[in-house]
């Protein structure tokens, strides 16, 4: 919530987000780290050599994900779309960053839910659309038709990261 908050204030390629990723640390909660990562600069800190193989994959996928959408997130502009959230330390709802490059016709869509998430999110864009690329948990699903980009089965505490480009 700070690190997207943050976008108002602190350009995000000036803004270092840490993704701090233990073994015991579930799946899930590893793609909620990566995605609030790709908010600003994403590093990385925790005992990274005692991950297995498929904690290992998710966060090469995340890194490659990364690398795809570092030049939206150094030339950009934010918009911020959220439920009420009224508490940092217990947050409800969910809260969804769009960047718009200045450079080129993508997005970046990076989603995160709380406590009490609705499963389904569905968010009205200007502009006919086609995902790009995809970062989030298996059983999600996330489709953009007619000018609404649809993000279904989520759970609380889900981190999506997704590209958009303009057809």
């Amino acid at each position: 919530i700070i690190a997207a908050n943050m976008h108002r204030m602190i350009l995000p390629r000036q803004s270092q987000i840490w993704a701090v990723i233990q073994k015991e640390h579930s799946n899930s909660y590893l793609y909620y780290q990566i995605t609030a990562g790709m908010l600003g600069r994403l590093c990385f800190s925790g005992n990274i050599t005692e991950l297995d193989s498929t904690q290992w994959n998710i966060i090469e996928d995340g890194i490659e994900m990364y690398n795809n959408v570092s030049h939206i997130i150094d030339n950009g502009i934010t918009n911020r779309y959220a439920t009420h959230i009224s508490s940092y330390k217990e947050p409800e709802g969910y809260q969804v960053i769009v960047r718009k490059s200045t450079k080129s016709n993508e997005l970046l869509v990076i989603v995160h839910t709380f406590e009490n998430s609705s499963s389904n999110i569905s968010l009205d864009l200007e502009g006919d659309y086609e995902i790009k690329s995809k970062y989030y948990r298996q059983g999600i699903n996330a489709y953009y038709e007619n000018n609404k980009l649809q993000i279904n089965n989520l759970k609380d505490f889900d981190g999506v990261a997704l590209v958009l480009k303009n057809r």
